[in-house]
């Protein structure tokens, strides 16, 4: 059965968005998603407090929640899915792959062909990272 996610959406945890969780998950349901992956810069919290309050939603009412990170990586944005332990900030893009493997994560390049948006510049050498996926289609 297809379902319908989001795999990059940042909460009021990021510097760049003020959505709440409530408000979130209002805007799941009127978009008709079956979920998303909560990918905050730099921070767990969000995609993990979320998680917390969807427990209290009854099963057909609640939406899939995959805990994220876009990790600040020295070579650009990487978005790290199933985090559920903080990745540092400031690392390699070599290295933050590694450590989001060591946790279980998926490594996916995030938006890049936005340099603006500290994106992971598109390469051949973007192969060599490691990356599980590239993002190919940021909303902004």
């Amino acid at each position: 059965m297809p379902v319908k996610i989001d795999l990059h959406v940042h909460t009021c945890y990021s510097e760049d968005s003020n959505i709440s969780l409530r408000d979130l998950f209002a805007e799941i349901r009127r978009k008709e998603l079956d979920g998303v992956a909560i990918t905050d810069h730099n921070t767990i919290e969000g995609s993990l407090e979320a998680c917390k309050m969807i427990s209290g939603f009854e099963a057909e009412n609640r939406p899939i929640i995959i805990p994220g990170i876009e990790v600040s990586t020295r070579g650009g944005h990487i978005i790290g899915l199933n985090i559920t332990e903080p990745i540092p900030k400031g690392l390699s893009v070599e290295e933050t792959v590694e450590r989001i493997h060591e946790s279980g994560g998926i490594a996916i390049a995030a938006h890049p062909r936005a340099f603006f948006k500290d994106g992971i510049k598109l390469s051949p050498r973007i192969l060599s990272f490691g990356l599980d996926a590239i993002e190919v289609i940021n909303s902004s």
